[in-house]
């Protein structure tokens, strides 16, 4: 439940950057695959004791692989922020005796797409293939996963682009304005630091460093592997044994932080010369996942902030007083931490008046909570929304991995789909009351420089 980025860094959707037609053409066939159910999960163990999520689906001659080691950039050592998605990156840069060009020309050879992320607390890999190349296609994976090459040259261009890629984000005022919220949030907490590192901090890196920090990541004791497609339950154990049966096994140990919410800040910022509108984030603590008031939170967040044109906060903000250029809130939830997290973006001179509005719309809701008919769009919505995220084997997969990753299991679908559908009018109103206290609102606000300083009032 994480803001997506595109190829470099990429993220944990990693499934979303294609790089040819061929690629492309397979991703159409992908897309024609029926999705399956959580009920149609098959959890196995593979003869060497490694835990799948198997469905199968015949109706289309495709397979996707996904994996993830819990750890991520959690594990990044003070001052290397940035390593173990440099380290990611650097997966499909070559491995075994294949460079690079000759690498990825075997995978489109093949039909087949193989990328790899990093998230807080995962590394993340994925493979979609024909199913008559899966075994092909997967001893590349398994020559990226043992004998990564990690060539000076290559190197350096995937760290040269990983800071060209900073700069790039730091040009959009909403991307650097939720940054520097988690710095000043989680100050001190390892949710404060970013995934892709700073733009000084992936300068120092060397090879060496990555090197060994792919040694921390790559840990069988924390592996998970989820497979959708044309494939049945003993193809998939011995597939998933020749791929993965030899990583090497650390400690065991979980890598999760304390539990946090976001601290109570009201911070103004400058932004960097060249932005031309301020942007606010606004964020309230929210119940954690597995919760029994998550879904009644998530269902409020939706229809205050879903982006629609009936969202309470577009409606009023920007459609009826018309102070911002965009406007939303979406829920950021993990094990450890859960809170709403809101981004507009309006005129400096505007941000006062827009913010006083914000405030208002949280009121209304703590007073009065949402209409029925509010309650029933947002729950069609959120389930909608849910379905169409997995339509497709790669989605799929992707889905399932991820909820492992959270510590859910694969039946959560429906335990989502009917925790949602519970809430009740009354439920809403109470949740409302005693969540979405506008007091409570963390804000930081950045502005251009020399046009002030907003503060929430």
């Amino acid at each position: 439940m994480n803001i997506a980025i595109s190829c470099r860094p990429r993220s944990l959707r990693f499934w979303r950057c294609y790089s040819s037609i061929l690629l492309a053409g397979l991703l159409a066939l992908t897309a024609m695959a029926p999705a399956a159910t959580a009920r149609d999960v098959q959890k196995l163990t593979s003869p060497a004791g490694i835990s799948i999520w198997l469905v199968e689906d015949h109706g289309v001659p495709l397979v996707a692989l996904g994996f993830a080691l819990r750890g991520g950039s959690l594990l990044d050592p003070p001052g290397k922020e940035g390593v173990g998605s440099l380290y990611a990156q650097m997966m499909d840069e070559g491995a075994g005796d294949l460079d690079a060009n000759t690498f990825k020309s075997r995978l489109a050879s093949l039909g087949a797409q193989l990328s790899f992320s990093v998230s807080q607390r995962a590394l993340t890999g994925g493979l979609v293939t024909l199913k008559k190349n899966v075994e092909e296609a997967a001893q590349l994976l398994k020559l990226a996963l043992h004998e990564l090459r990690l060539e000076e040259a290559e190197f350096e261009r995937t760290k040269r682009q990983a800071v060209a890629f900073l700069a790039f984000e730091q040009r959009k005022p909403e991307r650097l304005a939720v940054r520097k919220f988690y710095e000043a949030a989680f100050e001190g907490h390892p949710y404060a630091n970013a995934v892709n590192g700073t733009a000084e901090s992936l300068r120092t890196l060397t090879v060496e460093d990555v090197r060994s920090q792919g040694a921390k990541l790559i840990d069988a004791s924390q592996l998970h592997v989820v497979i959708v497609g044309a494939i049945d339950a003993a193809e998939a154990t011995r597939l998933v044994d020749e791929v993965f049966s030899e990583l090497p096994s650390g400690q065991g140990k979980q890598h999760t932080p304390a539990a946090i919410p976001p601290a109570k800040i009201s911070k103004n910022i400058s932004s960097p010369s060249g932005h031309a509108v301020a942007t606010a984030v606004f964020a309230l603590p929210m119940p954690r996942l597995g919760d029994q008031h998550f879904f009644t939170a998530m269902a409020l967040n939706h229809i205050l902030g879903s982006g629609n044109f009936d969202a309470w906060l577009t409606e009023e903000v920007r459609v009826k007083r018309g102070l911002t250029y965009s406007i939303s809130s979406s829920i950021i939830a993990n094990p450890t931490t859960s809170f709403s997290l809101g981004v507009l973006t309006t005129k400096p001179e505007n941000m006062d008046q827009a913010l006083k509005a914000v405030r208002a719309v949280y009121q209304r809701m703590k007073t009065n909570g949402p209409t029925q008919r509010d309650l029933s769009n947002a729950k069609n919505s959120l389930n909608g929304a849910y379905l169409l995220g997995i339509d497709t084997s790669a989605k799929l997969a992707n889905q399932l991995l991820g909820l492992w990753v959270d510590g859910l299991g694969p039946d959560y679908a429906s335990i989502r789909r009917s925790g949602l559908n519970r809430v009740s009018a009354a439920d809403a109103k109470d949740i409302a009351q005693r969540v979405f206290d506008p007091d409570e609102i963390r804000f930081l606000i950045m502005r251009p420089a020399n046009q002030g300083s907003a503060k929430p009032n």
